[in-house]
């Protein structure tokens, strides 16, 4: 008589259901019905929100006076300092300040009244007014 017939059979889960178990719950996890959010929300930030940025809003707000390495050390810093807002902060911080030492202050040092121009909805294009 064989030894190993009279053991008692283990329960318990081998390799095999542990891998049948694996490719279920995979299987369950991988359901098209359940993926079509994230494909989608993948697919929109990919070609529909960060083309806007990048070549919208970006160029908008910064122009060409603020250089790409600036404003990723604004985004890092922000986010170290300030957290997950400061990725947006920093960088509105950044460009303000920016706009200030290169438009605001200059005419405050010399002591020249600041004008700016502005367009109201009429066509008065080009109206200097003294703040």
């Amino acid at each position: 008589m064989d030894r190993s017939d009279d053991r008692p059979r283990r329960v318990g889960v081998d390799g095999t259901d542990r891998t049948r178990v694996v490719w279920w719950l995979l299987g369950l996890a991988l359901e098209p019905v359940l993926l079509w959010f994230p494909l989608l929300f993948l697919l929109l930030a990919l070609f529909g929100l960060d083309p806007v940025v990048r070549y919208l809003v970006r160029p908008t707000l910064t122009g060409q006076e603020t250089s790409a390495g600036l404003m990723l050390v604004a985004y890092l810093l922000g986010a170290a300092v300030f957290g997950w807002y400061g990725v947006f902060l920093a960088s509105l911080l950044l460009v303000v300040t920016l706009r200030f030492v290169t438009v605001i202050l200059p005419p405050l040092v010399h002591g020249h009244p600041i004008l700016y121009e502005y367009s109201d909805r009429r066509g008065d294009a080009g109206s200097s007014r003294r703040r």
